[in-house]
């Protein structure tokens, strides 16, 4: 009987991160071409993103690892912004020091940010409001990497945004001044409308460009930006689209 959940668990870890793709093989074939331990296969933990696309492998023991190395006390209910909390960090393990301080490391850092205060937060009761608010964010990083044509800083920023929302979210819960309820309209306005002439105004002026190309650039932003329009419908939204906007770009 042990060995037969053994064998389930490792044909279940399979599955998911394809380490065979042949369903023909038996579960014995599975176990004497796979190089997992059993230890290996009940610790192995895949988080799934909420964009559905993105999957980052982690261990459980490593989570424990990360939460006190960054000062990560999900008891007190205490969290600071993300990147205090890094540079709050005890800094006394060269291996963990080597491991997030990469800006591919950083980036991994973020994820993982988000995936503890996630479960202080509610996972599910803040699923709607947890993804429209990346896409908003992730609507602003797409919107200024198009007026920049690129570059590696925005695709950092589409990974760390997962722990810039997650914070907000916190901020949301702990905060009653984030649940304000009445007309947005003319704020949002406001703020679309100045992203709206800001974009036009460094597109005009970049010698790079002739007038053909500034004219086709300047309606690929607004198409955009309408698009962030339609994804800010309440007061929450709003402060953290601008307060994002702000802080990063």
């Amino acid at each position: 009987m042990k060995k037969f959940i053994i064998i389930s668990q490792v044909l279940v870890l399979l599955f998911f991160v394809g380490c065979s793709n042949n369903k023909n093989k038996n579960s014995d074939e599975l176990l004497e071409n796979s190089d997992m331990t059993t230890e290996l296969v009940e610790e192995l933990r895949i988080l799934v993103l909420i964009d559905g696309q993105d999957t980052f492998k982690v261990k459980e023991s490593e989570i424990i690892k990360f939460k006190d190395y960054f000062g990560l006390n999900v008891k007190s209910g205490n969290f600071l912004h993300p990147e205090l909390t890094y540079e709050r960090r005890k800094r006394n393990n060269d291996d963990m020091e080597m491991m997030y301080s990469s800006e591919a490391g950083v980036d991994n850092y973020y994820i993982l940010y988000s995936l503890v205060l996630k479960e202080h937060n509610g996972i599910d009761e803040y699923v709607n409001k947890r993804d429209t608010l990346i896409d908003i964010y992730r609507k602003i990083n797409s919107l200024y990497n198009h007026l920049d044509n690129g570059g590696t800083y925005f695709g950092h920023m589409y990974k760390r945004i997962h722990g810039l929302a997650e914070f907000s979210i916190y901020t949301m819960i702990e905060n009653k001044y984030y649940v304000k309820e009445y007309d947005i309209e003319n704020l949002k306005k406001h703020f679309i409308s100045s992203l709206k002439e800001y974009f036009r105004n460094e597109v005009n002026s970049d010698s790079d460009l002739v007038d053909k190309e500034k004219i086709e650039k300047i309606e690929g932003l607004n198409n955009e930006l309408e698009k962030l329009d339609n994804l800010i419908t309440s007061f929450f939204y709003l402060k953290k689209a601008q307060m994002f906007s702000c802080n990063y770009y």
